[in-house]
């Protein structure tokens, strides 16, 4: 009993100070990348298991959907930035007077 009023004592005055540094983290990055996302940054996202984890079966399909349709918008993307510097082929449409790919 004489030791916990002794150290009370000399938390109270000063003697013995409390506290803990700050926390530092020891996982690693899991995340994308900041900037410009691409297929790979998605394919190469990692999660660390928890307490009651996760089911990595579903995790690995939707990051595997979302690198594919990614990579389709990247594709679609260049193929209309393509078209439209080199003003490929159109075809009118006489009733709105829009613009259509050839093909479309």
């Amino acid at each position: 009993m004489l030791a916990v009023v002794g150290v009370v004592a000399a938390v109270v005055l000063g003697a013995v100070r409390g506290g803990l540094d700050e926390p530092v983290g020891s996982l690693p990055p899991s995340g994308v990348p900041e900037g410009e996302l691409h297929p790979a940054d998605v394919a190469d996202v990692r999660f660390s298991v928890g307490f009651r984890g996760y089911r990595m079966r579903e995790v690995d399909e939707v990051l595997d959907r979302l690198g594919d349709e990614l990579g389709r918008k990247d594709d679609e993307i260049a193929r209309l930035r393509g078209e439209a510097s080199g003003a490929g082929p159109r075809t009118e449409v006489a009733s709105t007077g829009w613009t259509a790919p050839e093909g479309s």
